[in-house]
């Protein structure tokens, strides 16, 4: 404890705090924050999804590889039964 208050190191942060103290501060770590966001925001935009390749390469993926192919498989079942509704 430092004074009244109870501090506590972690190193998993609230996204909504991340970005909201990271558009607020002036500094150079605020600045590359803002610019790597920016670029992960743009991409999510024009492409519809984003991916942090060092951290997959890092870690292998964890659970990762395999919930996003089950999404995959999910999404192309449904087009698949897209493409029998308009071709018949």
């Amino acid at each position: 404890m430092e004074g009244k208050t109870q501090t506590v190191r972690s190193k998993l942060y609230n996204l909504d705090a991340i970005i909201s103290i990271g558009c607020r501060v002036n500094s150079a770590t605020a600045t590359r924050f803002r610019q790597w966001a920016t670029l992960h925001l743009r991409e999510y935009i024009v492409k519809g999804f984003t991916m942090d390749d060092e951290r997959l390469k890092g870690t292998g993926g964890g659970q990762y590889w395999k919930e996003l192919l089950e999404r995959i498989r999910d999404i192309r079942s449904r087009e698949k039964a897209l493409y029998r509704q308009v071709l018949a």
